[in-house]
């Protein structure tokens, strides 16, 4: 019984002095890359498309790969968890599919698309350095309606930061998150978030167009945090419709204009014909006289 309970004690040991590791909790690291917008979402004419990958990932070397369609690759922002691709497709109709690496391929169709609209509705700190879970997420929560794929912040000290907008069939709105977050240690997607910074926020579309949502600052470490809270409430709404015509008026024939106009001709018609007259009877009146004499 003693040898039995020795066991026992010795294997609990065992696993609570074993390190911490992302096989742990099934994670698979950083994962793969992320490509927004999503694949269901129909495309503008021209689209521009996002690649999230991570740094330490061999398969991902320009970001993905384009078929059916031409297109102009570059890296747009860097971070610990990610490098970010902008790819942007010159096709006007049809569908492409883009290739990420080994791990999946993505279809899009191009088509009629809804005007860009972007509304930041919620801001919330998440997470707490000090509680450890394999899925580490220590940061700002961004809530946002709309049809944004991604969102800059660029902060002032030049550099930016671009994150994706997640989204879900099961919640009504997209989700950002903005500072230390994947599997086991996690790793920050932003750099010098330690330290408080001002920014400025800004939607990405998916027709390559970027459009300036608020300004705040914001800073998060283990001694504190800042939440840019500013942001709340800050939204690009689409275009107001163009407002009716002015109803048509039709004009009778007859205006005041007209009624004037023909009046005063009429007036100066019998004022040419009675001086007309009076110059007749001046000539005439002479003659009249020698006669009468």
């Amino acid at each position: 019984m003693r040898s039995r309970l020795a066991a026992v004690v010795v294997a609990v040991l065992a696993l609570a002095g074993r390190p911490r590791v992302a096989d742990a909790c099934h994670c698979d690291g950083d994962g793969p890359p992320i490509v927004v917008p999503d694949h269901v979402t129909i495309l503008p004419p021209n689209p521009t498309l996002y690649v999230f990958a991570p740094p330490s990932d061999i398969h991902v070397e320009h970001g993905a790969e384009i078929h059916g369609a031409r297109s102009v690759s570059r890296v747009v922002a860097t971070s610990p968890k990610y490098i970010v691709w902008r790819h942007d497709v010159q096709l006007a109709s049809g569908s492409f599919e883009v290739r990420v690496g080994p791990y999946y391929t993505v279809k899009y169709t191009i088509g009629d698309t809804p005007p860009n609209e972007a509304h930041i509705i919620g801001v919330e700190k998440a997470g707490d350095f000090d509680r450890w879970t394999c899925s580490t997420h220590v940061a700002f929560d961004l809530e946002s309606t709309g049809n944004a794929i991604a969102y800059r912040f660029a902060w002032s000290d030049g550099t930016s930061t671009i994150l994706p907008v997640w989204r879900s069939n099961y919640v009504p709105h997209g989700a950002t998150a903005l500072g230390l977050v994947g599997c086991d240690d996690g790793r920050w997607n932003a750099y010098g978030l330690d330290q408080q910074r001002d920014l400025v926020l800004s939607a990405l579309f998916a027709d390559g167009s970027e459009h300036k949502l608020g300004t705040s600052s914001a800073w998060l470490s283990r001694a504190g945090a800042r939440v840019p809270v500013e942001l709340v409430g800050a939204k690009l709404a689409p275009p107001a419709p163009a407002p009716a015509p002015p109803p048509t008026v039709m004009l009778e024939t007859t205006t005041w204009w007209r009624q004037a106009l023909a009046a005063g001709a009429g007036v100066l018609v019998v004022g040419v014909l009675a001086a007309v007259v009076a110059r007749i009877g001046r000539r005439r009146r002479p003659h009249v006289e020698r006669l009468a004499s």
